[in-house]
């Protein structure tokens, strides 16, 4: 049986983390619940530790980084797209998609245990809203690598606003969405309005976390055993990975406590340090700042001020902190309130999404499971409905007046989607045979300093055609991030419709290939 199809296949929301990655699905009252791993956590440890064929991932994995960091590998988000970047984990070599997909496949199995068996299939799993089109390639291919059907990638603040709306319908609200997580940074300021959930403005960081913040205590920590000792516990990779440890413990605890306490020990030297609320806060003011200015421009773009901002979401477990509540009530003029779990909102409303998406594509005709929600509390997914806006700026290459390539934007960043815009070129040369058209993404009109989406070539032009013969490109991008071009000759009346073949991310082949070799490792 085509699992697709199977009757008792399910759907479910996943937030990949860099540190920790949830995953939730709808039950049949309509109410999103986390499925809970097989260690009874509701959060996973986005950690890998590779020996031989055996794959473990989560909390042993995370263990294991304690006593030896030779065969654990953490904190892979951040580099998920870079085409080029692998990993020596366990004496094997792995790209961050495979990785992924190992975490992916671990608490996917888990959740298929927890819910009697049914084979999980689908998916819709989140991203930063700052992520690059090619991030969110590569994370649809580490969903794929791991057996997954991708249904959807959502930006993680939109699913945590849609965790909050689902249980608010009706509900006129300008929300900001404050997202610190253990990687990435994101601002995203929507409006709630009956039941539509309208993206203003985003902005975000996608080498800004919470990760930083440990860093800062695992220097201070270094600096002091050095003073002390003569001694770097840096250059130790071991020592390392139980600094990191130590360090997230440490800012855990000065969330709640005044102070806390750290056991450094090195090449057979042991050092107790003593780390104040107030110098830790000290030493990462600049990283607070640096999202406070992200905060204050994501505001303005949307021609907005702070005083007409009625909730703040706090997303992610680097919001606990201290500074950043009271950064944004001197912004805000009141203090901001946890309305939902930081750790499992963005998973809950991936869920939420999931549903929606179900409903939509099996009344295309998709071959997608049915949502477990009963019929009576399936309005409410039929009622809410996302206008999403496009977070870096899509154009194509062409040649200014002096002969020089330029990136020409065509759907402008910060635009609502679903989008169709259209712009009038012209041919380069006279008898032109065809038309290459370099997609790119970016902010930049150097192509240099934009990524290259893929490229579609016009084939079959007329001959005879002058040169600067007028072409108009149509750029039409779909709820779901989907690019559609087309190009028409208005002189003689022709259209020419073109699939976008991308350049970013991986291609079947790759993907089939790193499938089978996950599928042939034991991940436990």
């Amino acid at each position: 049986m085509n699992r697709d199809a199977d009757p008792g296949a399910v759907a479910v929301g996943i937030d990949l983390g860099t540190t920790y990655s949830v995953v939730a699905q709808v039950d049949a009252n309509g109410q999103p619940q986390i499925i809970p791993n097989s260690e009874n956590q509701r959060t996973t440890p986005s950690v890998v530790y590779i020996e031989g064929g055996q794959i473990v991932v989560g909390s042993v994995a995370k263990e294991q980084t304690q006593l030896g960091g030779a065969n654990t590998i953490q904190f892979i988000k951040p580099f998920i797209g870079r085409r080029r970047k692998r990993f020596i984990v366990g004496g094997q070599e792995w790209t961050p998609e495979e990785l992924s997909a190992m975490i992916l496949r671990k608490f996917v199995a888990d959740a298929e245990n927890n819910i009697g068996g049914h084979p999980i299939t689908h998916a819709v799993i989140t991203v930063p809203a700052f992520f690059t089109e090619q991030q969110r390639k590569s994370t649809e291919d580490a969903g794929r690598i791991a057996g997954l059907n991708v249904m959807s990638i959502i930006n993680e603040p939109t699913a945590a606003a849609l965790a909050y709306g689902f249980d608010a319908l009706g509900i006129d609200k300008t929300v900001l969405v404050y997202d610190l997580g253990g990687g990435t940074f994101d601002v995203t300021l929507m409006r709630i309005s009956g039941h539509t959930i309208t993206m203003l403005a985003t902005d975000g960081d996608v080498q800004l976390g919470g990760k930083d913040w440990d860093e800062r205590i695992i220097d201070y920590a270094a600096e002091s055993f050095i003073k002390n000792h003569g001694v770097d516990p840096r250059q130790d990779p071991d020592t390392l990975q139980m600094l990191y440890g130590q360090a997230e413990q440490a800012k855990l605890r000065l969330s709640k406590l005044p102070s806390t306490r750290l056991t450094v020990t090195s090449q057979g030297l042991a050092d107790t340090i003593d780390l104040t609320r107030e110098q830790f806060e000290d030493m990462t003011d600049d990283l607070l700042s640096q999202t406070e200015t992200t905060l204050r421009l994501t505001v303005q773009q949307a021609g907005m001020d702070f005083k007409h901002v009625d909730e703040i979401l706090l997303v992610g477990g680097s919001t606990r902190m201290v500074a950043v509540r009271r950064m944004l009530q001197r912004l805000m003029g009141r203090e901001p309130r946890h309305l939902l779990n930081p750790d499992e909102c963005v998973a809950q409303g991936a869920a939420i999404h999931a549903v929606m998406t179900q409903m939509r594509l099996r009344e295309n005709g998709a071959a997608v499971p049915r949502p477990l929600v009963r019929e009576e509390h399936l309005e409410r997914f039929r009622q809410m409905e996302e206008r999403l806006i496009n977070s870096h700026t899509l154009g194509i290459i062409a040649l200014d007046a002096q002969g020089k390539q330029v990136v020409v934007p065509i759907i402008p960043r910060g635009a609502h989607i679903p989008r169709k815009e259209i712009k009038t070129f012209r041919t380069s040369a006279d008898n032109q045979q065809q038309i290459r058209i370099m997609v790119m993404e970016g902010e930049n009109t150097n192509p240099e300093a934009c990524a290259q989406l893929g490229m579609c070539l016009v084939k079959g032009l007329p001959g005879d055609l002058p040169k600067a013969t007028p072409i108009e490109v149509c750029f039409e991008c779909t709820q779901d991030g989907q690019l559609h071009i087309q190009a028409r000759l208005p002189m003689i009346h022709q259209t020419v419709h073109s699939q976008i073949a991308r350049t970013m991310g991986m291609t079947e082949e790759e993907i089939l290939s790193s499938r089978q070799r996950i599928e042939s490792l034991t991940i436990s």
